[in-house]
């Protein structure tokens, strides 16, 4: 005999937003909704819960790079130096030089002249 849908709750709606937004993996969401990650899974491709697991991911995402921000422009010079890695395609692999200089090679004829004979 076939299981019974299990739907989600306006609790459980709340509490993938609120989960996802601290960082939480798929499988610990499941785990605090006393559902398998399967029945997870299928309730992310429900609007309420797709929109409450993005929504919170983005707030998450959004307070970590505000807090970075701050760091960085308050001086913190790890803070600079990751943000302009991420954000201005900085790096620190060495780059080729700008300017490269071509190997030149002269061959001159033996003809001779400068022999004393």
């Amino acid at each position: 005999m076939a299981r019974a849908k299990i739907n989600p709750t306006p609790a459980d709606i709340a509490k993938v937003e609120r989960l996802a937004g601290q960082g939480f993996r798929l499988e610990d969401i499941a785990i605090a909704c006393d559902v398998s990650v399967s029945t997870l899974q299928k309730w992310k491709e429900l609007p309420a819960i797709a929109t409450a697991y993005r929504k919170g991911r983005i707030e998450a995402t959004s307070n970590v790079a505000e807090r970075l921000y701050n760091l960085a422009m308050s001086g913190d010079v790890a803070a600079c130096i990751f943000w302009l890695k991420a954000q201005a395609g900085w790096s620190d692999r060495p780059q080729p030089e700008a300017t490269a200089q071509a190997e030149v090679h002269i061959y001159l004829p033996d003809n001779g002249r400068g022999s004393a004979a």
